[in-house]
């Protein structure tokens, strides 16, 4: 398998549900930079601004896919509440 980040579960009804990514999908370009893991993926995702669109290298199975992803704001991490 060529380099790229594993998607191992996707957030129904979320940008990447909407672009048609599934589980077991293994993401390899964003735009025009290659994505060689996990962590080259998040930076690839956040240096594009919420609300714009940018095409997805994918591969799944044998096949190679070009998909559309509109990209959402991320939302802020919750801090657990104190008892």
């Amino acid at each position: 398998m060529r380099q790229g980040a594993l998607i191992t579960g996707v957030l129904q009804g979320g940008p990447a549900s909407a672009a048609g990514i599934q589980p077991g999908d293994v993401v390899t370009r964003v735009g025009d930079r290659d994505v060689a893991d996990s962590r080259q993926l998040v930076d690839a995702i956040t240096a594009v601004k919420p609300g714009d669109e940018v095409v997805l290298g994918v591969q799944r199975r044998q096949q190679r896919l070009e998909l559309r992803l509109r990209v959402a704001q991320r939302p802020a991490a919750r801090m657990p509440r104190e008892p």
